[in-house]
């Protein structure tokens, strides 16, 4: 909804025609919701507009799991940020890798923990080793699901900078772990972060601002807490499956009654 129906007339038109003739609609976020009702009007009052939600007894935090993890990664004083997406163009691989080059070059703290594959990870591979900046990276490359919440755990700071986003799920999955996030200024991200109160917006493709946000992420541990703070609340409050698929069956129940 939010880049394929942009990029591509034909698909636009599928997902008009199917949408015109369904009876109801579930969506992530209020950007979705609004390109949905701009496609096919009818559906106002039949949309279910939810996060899906992620599971609030895997993703928590753990100080003593932190610990472990930090200590097998040799990184027990270091400033972790963790990425967890695609390494490719859509999911702003090269913004993100341009950014922690130059942060590694001048901050020596500075650790980058890459979580998933993608066809530039070579790339990234190689110009770390150029910069002689190597051991600030680990790629990890895709891990099984029950090893990702110590991940989360173990980082001091969360990064995206997709180029669009409804509503991450790994957004929410460190916001609940009680990371601060560093993620794209789009209408998705604005829904669940506040610049200065839970993380930092940065303009997609624009690595000169994300270098800035990460050394000023840094440069302040007590504000990193306080985010974190704030998003384990926010987490409770908002990204809880077992109750947001409520919505979802509710839905179901007023389409099935009609």
């Amino acid at each position: 909804m939010l880049h394929e129906a942009r990029r591509c007339p034909i698909s636009a038109a599928m997902m008009r025609f199917a949408l015109q003739r369904a009876d109801g609609a579930v969506c992530d976020c209020r950007t979705v919701e609004e390109r949905l009702l701009a496609m096919a009007p009818g559906l106002q009052g039949r949309i279910a507009r939810m996060p899906w939600g992620i599971d609030l007894e895997r993703f928590y935090p753990d100080a003593a799991r932190a610990r472990e993890i930090r200590r097998s990664l040799g990184w027990e004083d270091r400033a972790i940020f963790l990425h967890t997406r695609s390494l490719s163009a859509f999911y702003g691989a090269a913004t993100l890798i341009a950014a922690a080059r130059e942060v590694a070059r001048t901050e020596p703290r500075a650790r980058f923990l890459l979580v998933g594959d993608g066809p530039l990870q070579a790339k990234a591979e190689a110009e770390f080793v150029r910069d002689s900046v190597s051991d600030a990276v680990r790629f990890l490359g895709a891990v099984a699901p029950d090893q990702l919440p110590d991940y989360f755990r173990a980082a001091d700071v969360y990064v995206s900078v997709a180029q669009t986003d409804g509503t991450s799920i790994s957004l929410l999955e460190a916001m609940a772990s009680g990371l601060p996030v560093i993620v794209s200024d789009v209408p998705g991200n604005r829904e669940w972060v506040t610049p200065g109160v839970n993380g930092w917006l940065v303009r997609p493709g624009d690595s000169r601002a994300l270098a800035a946000a990460l050394r000023e992420a840094m440069a302040d541990g007590a504000a990193r807490a306080a985010m974190g703070r704030a998003n384990v609340k926010v987490a409770a409050e908002r990204a809880d499956w077992s109750r947001n698929v409520q919505q979802l069956f509710a839905l179901y129940d007023q389409v099935l009654e009609r």
